[in-house]
């Protein structure tokens, strides 16, 4: 049982190591397109790269929109203190 384990993890080793170039450029498909189709996978490894990308995704980055400052949220049922009075969780 172990030789056979073994012997998998050998192939399994050797295989990722050869086609190191092709796993990456998937991995980059992927992070840039989140999906790909059984052809684009097909086409990356018959031609090392992704000449039809999914449709309607722009391979271009967009633009990061400005961050806005974070709304203050009151909560309705809590009144302020009232002038002159103690602060502090009541008693």
């Amino acid at each position: 049982m172990r030789r056979l384990i073994d012997d998998a993890y050998q192939l399994a080793k050797h295989t990722l190591v050869t086609n190191r170039d092709t796993l990456e450029t998937i991995a980059k498909a992927l992070l840039e397109y989140e999906t790909l189709d059984g052809s684009q996978i097909k086409e990356i490894i018959d031609h090392g790269r992704l000449i039809n990308p999914p449709p309607g995704i722009s391979s271009t980055p967009t633009k990061k929109l400005p961050d806005k400052p974070p709304k203050q949220v009151v909560a309705p049922d809590v009144a302020p203190p009232l002038p002159g009075a103690l602060g502090g969780a009541p008693a």
